[in-house]
């Protein structure tokens, strides 16, 4: 009778674990559960690991940390890059999501999965590990990617690794996108970044700079297929009157600059409108040129979409922020901005993102000085290589979670389709896009759903 009772309650553990942790492969979880205290004995169930289904890239996450551990580096290293060619990079910026789910959380703390990452990337950049050599495809089969973001890149890497010709093209002097002209030195040293591109030069990934694709993008029918992933470059204005006035700007092309090493130092108080990633970073690279940075967002600070890592840390450097206020009028004084008037808001009904929407309250304003105001409320694609070609819905591009668009041969993903994410998810997406244009190009149907399916973390 009491074997039967513990076999009883070892299935219905077993059903349960299997529910939480969901069925993921072959990988298995060993997991000790203690029967009644009057029995005084224990046993244990066999669950499906949850691998990498935290990770949006695939990353096995499980099976690094077990090389890393043995003291495998190599294999540590060459088992990120089978899903995530930039594991130096998501080190140090990915916000790690596979971290949340980790089962150590319920004895001491997660495990600090990309502290591991940074570590085995920067070693394999001392000891110079060089990928593994491609295949050769015969007949030669071409790819154009236009834009050298984290999209881009996980593309080329995915493309260039099946044996295709790849060639990057991109408006700005140097490969990198977001990555380089977005994210602030402070976080990503340039060296990490030339480092993780140069292994893509190594593979035969070719790197056109200073060459932006607008209306001729036709001229890329030389190649066999292309991927578009031209980021979200375009900032939406303040809309507000004033708005146009010499020390007005966007979050964005001021990030731009700054990591172009071309502006000089900010003195006085800067205001930055938003609540995002941009903003945040905005507003802790001008403390770091000598400005006075203040963060102006319309909702709580809970609501602020910027990670909360890095308001954080903008709190811990000293950053204001003023919280439940929007901007309404920017003035000027000897033709250049001096002010920023601003109105109080309290919380409303909930808006189609199921947070409160800001309401104003009315007379309740106020003027904040301002030597330079910078907007980060949002921004889209730059439409000049897509005008007439491809369709655009709220400053993104329509492509399904694959990259295909209505155009044959012609793919989108990263934030162009998404929307503003994560390094780790525009890595992601430009995994999917190479998979579908691996398919494509041997012309097979559609990827298989598996392989395909975005992941969606709350």
């Amino acid at each position: 009778m009491e074997r039967a009772l513990l076999s009883h309650r070892r299935d219905r553990a077993h059903r349960r674990a299997r529910a939480a942790y969901g069925a993921s492969g072959d990988d298995m979880l060993s997991v000790r559960l203690h029967g009644r205290p009057s029995t005084r004995r224990s046993h244990h169930v066999t669950v499906d690991w949850p691998r990498n289904l935290d990770c949006p890239a695939g990353t096995d996450v499980r099976g690094f940390l077990a090389r890393a551990a043995e003291g495998d580096v190599e294999g540590a290293w060459r088992r990120i890059r089978e899903r995530n060619p930039l594991p130096g990079i998501c080190g140090r910026v990915c916000y790690h999501p596979c971290e949340k789910h980790c089962h150590r959380e319920a004895l001491e703390a997660p495990a600090e999965v990309h502290h591991v990452e940074r570590a085995v990337a920067e070693e394999a950049a001392r000891r110079r590990f060089a990928p593994e050599p491609a295949p050769t495809v015969i007949p030669p089969r071409l790819v154009a990617i236009v834009g050298s973001g984290p999209a881009g890149l996980s593309c080329a890497f995915h493309l260039a690794r099946r044996g295709y010709g790849v060639t990057v093209f991109d408006a700005m002097p140097r490969p990198g996108g977001m990555l380089r002209y977005g994210i602030p030195a402070y976080r990503l040293p340039r060296e990490v970044l030339d480092g993780e591109i140069a292994l893509l030069h190594q593979m035969g990934v070719n790197f056109v700079c200073s060459t932006r694709i607008g209306p001729e993008i036709g001229a890329l029918g030389s190649f066999d297929a292309v991927f578009l992933a031209l980021g979200l470059w375009r900032s939406t204005p303040l809309g507000i009157p004033g708005d146009h006035l010499p020390g007005v700007r966007s979050g964005l092309s001021f990030l731009r600059e700054v990591n172009a090493g071309g502006v000089p130092p900010v003195p006085g108080p800067v205001l930055v409108v938003g609540g995002g990633n941009t903003a945040v970073g905005a507003a802790r690279s001008a403390l770091r040129l000598g400005a006075r940075p203040t963060i102006v967002y319309r909702r709580a600070r809970a609501d602020m979409p910027a990670h909360p890592d890095e308001v954080a840390q903008a709190e811990a450097e000293g950053i204001p922020m003023i919280c439940h206020t929007v901007p309404l009028e920017v003035r000027g004084q000897h033709g250049r901005v001096s002010a920023l008037v601003v109105q109080r808001t309290r919380p409303g009904a909930p808006d189609a993102t199921g947070r409160p929407r800001p309401e104003p309250v009315p007379g309740d304003t106020a003027i904040l000085p301002a030597a330079l105001v910078l907007s980060a409320v949002g921004g889209g694609i730059d439409r000049t290589a897509v005008d007439g070609l491809l369709e655009v819905h709220d400053g993104r591009l329509l492509a399904d979670p694959c990259g295909r668009t209505g155009v044959k041969a012609v793919f989108a993903g990263g934030s162009a389709v998404t929307g503003a994410g994560t390094v780790v998810e525009a890595i992601a997406s430009g995994t999917r896009a190479a998979q579908a244009i691996a398919g494509y190009l041997k012309g097979l149907g559609p990827v298989p759903r598996h392989l395909s399916r975005p992941r969606v973390h709350a």
